[in-house]
C-alpha cells in the first residue's frame, strides 16, 4: 500500500461544487485498484473512511462512518440500496451515465456522472477523482 495524493471535486446538478484536496493510500491487487481515504470536517462527514475499488468497468464506492453505504457503479445499470445515516435509513438509487477510470504507474483518473435518487429526490451528480 503506497500513500497518494488525492483531489477530489463533486458537483451536485451542475453548481454545488466541492473539492476536497487529501492524503490517501493505494493498493495494487491482482484484479482490481483500491484507494482509501478519510472524509474532513469540510465536506461535513469528518472521520468517515471511504473506500474506492476500481475493477475492470465497475467502480465501487463504500463508506464507513457518520454514513455508511456502498455504491456500484457500472455504466447504463441502475443500483439500488441504503444510505445510513445516525438519524435512520434511506433507501437511494444510483444510475451511471459515465464510468471511466486511467491509471498509470503514477497517477491515475476516476470520472462518474450519475442520476441519485434518495428518498424521491432526484440529482445530476458528477465525481471526479485524481491520485498522484
Amino acid at each position: 500500500m503506497s500513500k497518494v495524493l488525492l483531489t477530489i471535486t463533486g458537483i451536485q446538478d451542475g453548481d454545488e461544487n466541492v473539492e476536497l484536496i487529501t492524503e490517501g493510500f493505494l493498493e495494487e491487487t491482482e484484479k482490481s485498484l483500491i484507494l482509501e481515504y478519510s472524509e474532513t470536517e469540510i465536506s461535513g462527514m469528518d472521520g468517515t473512511r471511504n473506500i474506492i475499488t476500481i475493477q475492470d468497468s465497475m467502480i465501487t464506492l463504500e463508506r464507513e462512518g457518520e454514513v455508511s453505504t456502498s455504491l456500484y457503479f457500472e455504466q447504463g445499470k441502475r443500483f439500488v440500496g441504503n444510505y445510513i445515516t445516525s438519524l435512520g435509513t434511506l433507501s437511494m438509487s444510483v444510475f451511471p451515465t459515465l464510468v471511466s477510470s486511467y491509471h498509470d504507474d503514477t497517477s491515475g483518473k476516476v470520472n462518474l456522472e450519475y442520476e441519485l435518487d434518495l428518498e424521491g429526490e432526484q440529482t445530476q451528480n458528477k465525481l471526479y477523482l485524481k491520485y498522484e
